[in-house]
């Protein structure tokens, strides 16, 4: 390609769909893992992510659409948000900085649309990218990891001692976003305003202040069974000393009951527990990935 080619940008909702599905499908070709969609799974995606073809970004050399941002723009806890849903290049027209001018656009459009804060997540070996993401501003707020076990749970898994006095309260997502420690800098997915679909896991002490909660979601079968669970978010209140009983608590109702044969995951769970993550680790779930969660406030 000549280096001295010129990119213009265009907004997503200017393609045709099949051009959309192309783009994304090309612009992760040489990815870490194949993440191939289909038409279905790419609409699906944009309806359950909010992603706004009118706002997301696409970059054309000679008249065609080589590189692209999926961007999603909501209001949350307040703020005006944005989530960068998915950046590629495909393999072409990679290596001539078009990444960091997608970055740059981005930057430039997100301001222009007064949003007060966006988010994105990479996977951490994915240097070349994160690179560009920091050139744009996004800097690194957390780790975050995905984690999964297959088949029923060991009868040990989870195991806790005696805690009398606790009361679990099962809801909807947004009965945790009140609670004072909820964790508001988080995966786009694992935000409940995100979590349409989603159930909430509070537990409260004698007092009936929230000692803990969680943030998960149960898939079913066309027969109406369990067939995976996903946990999003797991946090204990600061500062107790029953932190590690709260969270062995809190896997146990959510992965539960142990003799089911299902899937079991976590997506884009945060690092900032490794207590957490050595039980799930204990308990057999094994390591799929790990991400950065990125953040610019502008």
């Amino acid at each position: 390609m000549d280096e001295r080619k010129q990119f213009s940008f265009i907004r997503l909702g200017q393609c045709t769909f099949e051009q959309a599905l192309r783009l994304r499908n090309r612009g992760f070709e040489g990815y870490y893992f194949d993440v191939t969609v289909t038409m279905d799974q790419l609409l699906r995606s944009f309806a359950v992510n909010g992603i706004r073809p009118e706002l997301s970004l696409v970059a054309c050399a000679d008249g065609h659409p080589v590189g692209f941002v999926f961007l999603a723009v909501k209001m949350l806890n307040g703020l005006k948000a944005a989530w960068n849903g998915g950046t590629g290049v495909i393999p072409e027209y990679r290596g001539y900085g078009l990444s960091t001018a997608l970055m740059q656009e981005v930057k430039t459009l997100l301001t222009e649309q007064e949003v007060d804060r966006a988010y994105l997540e990479v996977l951490v070996q994915n240097s070349r990218a994160l690179s560009a993401y920091e050139k744009g501003g996004f800097h690194i707020a957390d780790r975050l990891i995905g984690l999964t076990r297959d088949g029923a749970l060991e009868p040990e898994a989870f195991k806790a001692g005696e805690c009398s006095g606790f009361k679990l309260q099962y809801g909807a997502p947004r009965t945790v976003k009140d609670i004072p420690y909820y964790r508001e800098i988080a995966a786009w997915e694992c935000q409940w305003q995100n979590m349409a679909e989603g159930e909430s896991l509070i537990i409260r002490a004698a007092d009936g202040e929230p000692a803990a909660y969680a943030l998960f979601k149960r898939n079913y079968s066309d027969e109406g069974m369990i067939k995976s669970i996903v946990l999003y978010q797991c946090e204990a209140a600061p500062g107790r000393v029953d932190r590690t009983e709260l969270f062995r608590m809190a896997l146990k109702a959510v992965f539960g009951p142990k003799e089911l044969d299902c899937s079991r995951t976590t997506a884009n769970l945060s690092g900032s527990n490794p207590d957490l993550i050595d039980m799930l680790k204990e308990a057999g779930f094994k390591e799929r990935y790990q991400q950065h969660l990125m953040v610019m406030d502008l």
